[in-house]
């Protein structure tokens, strides 16, 4: 069995559109995979919800999921893949972004062998110039800075084998990057290229913000970077404050008691508990 991941955030406009596409693809591979499609409802405030249940009482295979307030992207995604019943496990987004008829290719790699197989979008242009150069420098540094690679091009669209599905079960911290999880965890990986189609029907719900957090958890998660650059601060805190207090202490006993200032020496001395912490 199939099983179909879509975590959705206000996407009314686009579900039924969505769900024509997948019905084409279920059609032409029912002789071959049975399918579940899990819609994970992230909280939505627009017609969601009830949009999907009406579907869901028409097509037995389709669940939904439907979180108890706005999680994020990445939690949504990981809820789906933990409720995930089938041999293989689909992620996709549910603004059309990720075309359904790209499926047959995904699960074409799994037949030979592979266990994660990633979606690359080709010839993609994002609107926003300052979002785009934004998105270089950081892949740059991530790649730099991080064990684990992550490519600019490669989204949550992809296909995972259940041996996969199960490790990335095991993975429970909360701030969450999945595309960081599932390349941190290997396995054989094979790559098919897409052209990724224009949004037909509302607004992205991924916000500057959202994308902020989203590369700072990975950051955090898969680099020893930050912890390396507040380990350095903190010695040099730690010796220049040293330094300081050994000066002050010096001239309080053997120069000139009068020179002595307390908030000289509190401030120093904080200084130096502050290094010792970052170390």
């Amino acid at each position: 069995m199939v099983s179909v991941v879509i975590p959705v955030y206000n996407e009314a406009s686009n579900i039924e559109l969505l769900m024509r596409g997948l019905d084409e693809v279920i059609e032409k591979l029912c002789e071959r995979y049975s399918f579940e499609v899990i819609f994970v409802n992230d909280g939505s405030n627009d017609e969601t919800y009830d949009i999907i249940t009406s579907i869901a009482d028409n097509k037995k295979y389709v669940k939904l999921i439907d979180l108890s307030r706005n999680f994020g992207n990445q939690i949504a995604v990981s809820a789906g893949i933990n409720e995930a019943k089938g041999d293989i496990a689909i992620t996709m987004d549910g603004d059309l972004q990720h075309p359904p008829a790209v499926i047959p290719q995904l699960l074409s790699e799994w037949e030979k062998g592979y266990e994660v197989v990633q979606a690359k979008r080709v010839q993609y242009r994002n609107p926003s110039f300052v979002r785009n150069i934004l998105s270089i420098v950081y892949f740059y540094i991530m790649n730099h800075i991080s064990s684990v690679k992550i490519e600019k091009d490669v989204s949550d669209f992809r296909l995972m084998d259940r041996k996969a599905v199960e490790y990335f079960k095991k993975v429970t911290e909360r701030r969450r990057f999945v595309r960081g999880i599932v390349n941190w965890l290997g396995f054989r990986r094979s790559y098919i290229e897409y052209r990724i189609n224009p949004r037909l029907q509302g607004n992205s719900t991924f916000s500057i913000r959202g994308l902020f957090n989203l590369a700072m958890a990975a950051l955090t998660s898969f680099s020893l970077m930050p912890l390396k650059i507040a380990s350095l601060l903190g010695v040099l805190i730690t010796t220049f404050s040293s330094v300081l207090l050994l000066i002050i202490s010096y001239s309080y006993f053997f120069v000139n008691k009068e020179i002595f200032r307390p908030i000289a020496f509190f401030a120093v001395l904080n200084a130096l508990m502050g290094g010792i912490i970052l170390v």
